[in-house]
């Protein structure tokens, strides 16, 4: 992200439209700070997953 943070987690959706600009993560995500440091495991019970909005990212790299 722009300021820092980083996001670990499975990619599930993008909507890179004019209108709609965003990212979603899966409900197995963690927040670390720019050395890595675990800050949040975003993980739920219910499910719920991630959404980023893209103007906040500055780059994303994809693993299989």
């Amino acid at each position: 992200m722009k300021d820092g943070r980083i996001y670990v987690g499975q990619g599930v959706e993008f909507a890179l439209t004019t209108e709609t600009r965003e990212m979603l993560l899966g409900p197995d995500t963690q927040q670390h700070d720019r050395n890595w440091k675990l800050v949040r495991d975003l993980s739920t019970a219910r499910g719920e997953a991630v959404w980023i909005p893209v103007s906040e990212v500055s780059s994303v790299e994809v693993h299989e």
